[in-house]
Order: C-alpha cells, then sequence, then structure tokens
C-alpha cells in the first residue's frame, strides 16, 4: 500500500498557480509554480496533476530543443465519480479502495502547443515513421487525499455542503510550497508524439477522411450526436479484441495455443454478424518474438480489420496473472478513445464471446440503428457460457496430462461456434450471469468502460446545475 500511495494520488486533481521565480540556470521559458487552492489558482491549473513538456528533433542538428510546455487534463473527474457512487473516499490508507473500477485506468491529455496543432492533426511532425515531436510527463507529487471528495470540490461544482470542506489547500500546501524545476524531478521522458490514429492504422496520409462520413438516417439525425463538436463518424458498428497467439487462462489454470485459429473464425464471424470495422489489439508480443497474428488478420481486407501491436504486460501487485488482464483493460480504454470517436457504436469483446442479431434483425447494424431511434445509450446483453459439445472435441487423451486433467481441444474439421453449442438452459433464458454481462455503447457517451460495465459516462459527470438544466 506504502508502495502505490504516490499513484494514487494521480487520480486526484490538484490546484497549482503560475509563479515568477529568479533563474539562475538561464533557462527563462520554463514556467514554475506553486501547490495553490482553487481560489488562488490559474484557469489552466485548476485540476490537473502533470506538466507537459514538448520537445522537437532537429534532423540537422541531431539534437532536441523544448518547444512549448502545458498543464494535464483529466478525462474524468475521479473523485465526482466517487461521489456519484455514494462512496466516502476516492483513497483510503489501507487500500480499501482498489475494488473501485472507475479508477482502473488513469486517462489524462497533455494540450499540444498551439503552433503545433495543424502538424500534428496532418500528421507531419512524423517522418518517415518516426515522430519529430515528443513530449515529457512530469507529475505533480502530493500525497493522495483520504479526506470525502466533496470537501475538495472544484469551483465549477459550486457544493454546497452541509459542513465546511475541511481539506484546506493553504493549510495543507501554504502559500510557499514551489514545485521543483523539471529537470530536478521525477519524470517520463521523450515519449512519442504519433500521427492521429486513424491515419497510421485505417487512413493512410492524405485520403479525405470527410469522404468517409456516415451520413445519419433522416429519422436518426437529432438521435445520433450526443457531444458538440464530436469526432466525424465514419463506422457505425465497430468491434474491439484484445488477443494474442498463446495465452494462460484466468489463475494460469490452462495454456492455449489456438488464438490464431480463434482469431479468424471469430473475425470472420463478427463482418458477417454486420460489423463495419474490427479493431483487434495484438499481446503475443508480451509473451514471444518469434510469432503475432499479423498472418491471420492479414487474411482480411485492411477496410475491415486493423492489427494494433499491444507487447504489453502491465505489472500487477496481486498473484497470479492480473496484470495481463491490466493490459487488456488498457487495450479496450486505447481503442475507445482512438477509434471509437469515429465510431456511433462500440463493443470489446473475447474471442470466444459471439454477439448474434436475432429476431428481426439481420445485422448488428441494424440493432444499433433500432438503439438510436429508442434513444438507448448503453445496451446490455445477457451472457453465459455455453458447454461444448463432447463428440465434437478432440481425444482427450490426446492432451492428458499427468494430473488428470485435459484441454478441450476442437478438432480440425469444426467450428468453436458449432462445437460449444451446448446451453445449459433452454431459451428464452430466465437466469442472467450479471458478471459476465456485454455491452455495447455509443463511443461519445461512454467516457469509460471497464470490461462488463459502461462506469464512467457523459451523464454520470454533469453537475448538478448541468443536470437541472
Amino acid at each position: 500500500n506504502y508502495f502505490m500511495r504516490p499513484q494514487s494520488a494521480l487520480f486526484q486533481h490538484v490546484p497549482v498557480k503560475k509563479i515568477a521565480v529568479d533563474n539562475e540556470s538561464g533557462d527563462d521559458d520554463e514556467p514554475r509554480y506553486r501547490l495553490a487552492s482553487h481560489e488562488d489558482a490559474d484557469a489552466d491549473g485548476m485540476e490537473t496533476r502533470m506538466i507537459c513538456r514538448f520537445k522537437q528533433f532537429d534532423s540537422n542538428t541531431g539534437k532536441l530543443s523544448i518547444v512549448g510546455y502545458s498543464l494535464s487534463e483529466f478525462e474524468v473527474d475521479y473523485d465526482y465519480h466517487t461521489f456519484k457512487k455514494g462512496y466516502l473516499h476516492s483513497a483510503t490508507a489501507a487500500g480499501f479502495d482498489n475494488h473501485m473500477i472507475w479508477q482502473s485506468q488513469l486517462m489524462f491529455k497533455c494540450p499540444v502547443p498551439p503552433e503545433f496543432h495543424e502538424q500534428v492533426k496532418s500528421g507531419d511532425t512524423v517522418v518517415d515513421d518516426y515522430s519529430t515531436l515528443f513530449v515529457d510527463l512530469i507529475p505533480i507529487r502530493t500525497p493522495p487525499r483520504y479526506t470525502s471528495p466533496k470537501e475538495f470540490f472544484p469551483p465549477r461544482y459550486n457544493f454546497k455542503g452541509a459542513i465546511d470542506q475541511l481539506f484546506v489547500a493553504d493549510d495543507v500546501f501554504g502559500k510557499e510550497h514551489v514545485l521543483p524545476k523539471i529537470d530536478e524531478s521525477g519524470r517520463w521522458e521523450n515519449i512519442p508524439v504519433c500521427m492521429p490514429s486513424l491515419m497510421t492504422h485505417v487512413i493512410p496520409k492524405g485520403e479525405d477522411l470527410n469522404a468517409l462520413i456516415i451520413p445519419p438516417e433522416p429519422k436518426l439525425k437529432n438521435k445520433i450526436d450526443i457531444l458538440p463538436g464530436a469526432a466525424p463518424k465514419i463506422h457505425k458498428v465497430i468491434a474491439c479484441t484484445w488477443a494474442a497467439t498463446t495465452f494462460r487462462t484466468r489463475g494460469n489454470r490452462a495454456n492455449v495455443n489456438d488464438g490464431k485459429r480463434r482469431l479468424q473464425e471469430w473475425l470472420e464471424f463478427n463482418l458477417l454478424s454486420g460489423f463495419d470495422h474490427i479493431y483487434v489489439y495484438d499481446n503475443s508480443g508480451a509473451f514471444t518474438n518469434e510469432d503475432s497474428l499479423a498472418d491471420v488478420i492479414g487474411l482480411f481486407d485492411k477496410s475491415q480489420v486493423t492489427r494494433v501491436d499491444w507487447p504489453c504486460k502491465i505489472c500487477s501487485n496481486r498473484d497470479g496473472n492480473e496484470g495481463d488482464r491490466s493490459s487488456q483493460y488498457a487495450a479496450e480504454s486505447s481503442c475507445r478513445l482512438r477509434f471509437g470517436a469515429h465510431a456511433r457504436w462500440l463493443g470489446s469483446f473475447d474471442t470466444d464471446e459471439y454477439l448474434v442479431p436475432m429476431g428481426d434483425f439481420n445485422s448488428m447494424g441494424e440493432v444499433a440503428d433500432k438503439f438510436d431511434e429508442d434513444g438507448v445509450k448503453v445496451a446490455v446483453f445477457k451472457s453465459s457460457p455455453a458447454k461444448p459439445r463432447f463428440d465434437l472435441l478432440d481425444d482427450p487423451d490426446n492432451t492428458m496430462t499427468s494430473a488428470g486433467t485435459f484441454t478441450p481441444t476442437v478438432t480440425e474439421d469444426e467450428t468453436f461456434l458449432h462445437t460449444y453449442n451446448c446451453n445449459w438452459e433452454k431459451f428464452p433464458r430466465k437466469n442472467d450471469l450479471s458478471h459476465r454481462r456485454k455491452q455495447m455503447y455509443r463511443a461519445d457517451y461512454v467516457k469509460l468502460h471497464y470490461v462488463h460495465y459502461s462506469t464512467i459516462t457523459v451523464v454520470s459527470q454533469l453537475t448538478e446545475a448541468e443536470t437541472n438544466s
């Protein structure tokens, strides 16, 4: 818990004020800040946690030069969501906050200096697949706040509690707590600013994005846009998956080596069922440098399936393989932020999960249209695991271990969908394994998604005044 406390604090905003400091080193352009109260903080420093320093590479000199600074902006207000959920604390000294799934992923952005906006947007800061613009992240270090979130809400919430705010910044920080210079601070350096994700993976540089925008159907026109200024939509419904050539099941019970075969069948099915585009986050590189899912994904048209190399294996402070799962959660957020912005509907699924249009619907696109017509923003589907038909499995003796266990293996002349087609309950199902429910959701509406849950949404982040209006 002591180790995780600095990380927990990063989820909480901190106000800062820009100040003038005598600079003996001669670097007069570096902004200096002090910890502040909301009343004293600058507008762009009201709710921040990182100093962002941008650097540009000069190919003629082979050197990096500093070209600008900004303060980070949170994608969501974690403290406010904790309050809305009815929890007393966002962080506890004993670590009892580790079950709060809305704090599973730290999401923030660093505003790019204005003079580089068009260059980044057009992809011109990347030359021959090498970035020429980089950013350093300098966390503003403070202990976590263990008080109630409502005791330090930013002024925009206009929160009037029954008691005075107990966290008084001027008492805790003082008015002379100047942050150290960047080069004297812990930091992540030289993170490349890449081309826009669609330009990198889907639409080549120079191709007109506007030509691919899908027009909303007239009957849906007033129900499509959720946020003003939302990114243009080029797909109606997309799917994201995190997969690998081989993986271990939860709890390290078994090693599965049929990732390629599973993925190929899953991709074929979902494209037939009406998903416009599928993004595959290939985690194979976390385990091997000798193989990947590229050859399977290469069987499909690039306009339908995109591979994102994702060799990430995030550390975990728990036993087992939860670190692998953290990589999956991060991949889901990446897909939503990078590609979901250009789609109306998004769903994240494993390669053993099949979403089937039923009833009067012939495709998932028709399902999405119906949801929009009804004003649905998050669609929840019942889900329960199917059992395999033993008569279609390979002989158990072929995979039997000395411990008496075997790995269910689908024969070469069968499909996974046909083999795992033994439901333990007749339709319509009455039992619902809620922890295994799957969702398809409007990507503009959901701000943070965690496996089976739309954890933070546009509505859940509204202030009381915004809600009432």
